[in-house]
């Protein structure tokens, strides 16, 4: 992922599947959701990510704030989203990301 645009595209993939598993299952109305959660790969991906927020460009919606956490070893990136993500059962305004286990 390059930017922030990248990151918002990709979610409408992701959130197709979601409200089709939301409606199969008849959640609507019954959950709700607040954050998003994503696994890097690498070290440098997850660096990379972060850049992608701490450092937006002119019109990208970025982050209000990052909050960066070890939790058993492993790092735990809390970011708030500038820009909302509507789903049919709330919107989702943190994004949670970290390493994969083994990392």
């Amino acid at each position: 992922m390059e930017n922030i645009v990248e990151f918002y595209n990709s979610t409408r993939v992701i959130l197709e599947s979601f409200e089709r598993f939301l409606k199969e299952n008849e959640l609507i109305g019954r959950v709700k959701v607040d954050h998003i959660g994503y696994k890097c790969e690498s070290n440098e991906s997850f660096v990379a990510m972060r850049s992608i927020f701490e450092s937006p460009k002119e019109n990208d919606s970025g982050a209000s704030r990052i909050n960066q956490l070890y939790i058993s070893k492993r790092r735990i990136a809390l970011i708030t989203l500038n820009r909302l993500i509507d789903t049919s059962v709330g919107k989702i305004g943190l994004l949670e990301y970290s390493l994969k286990s083994g990392c």
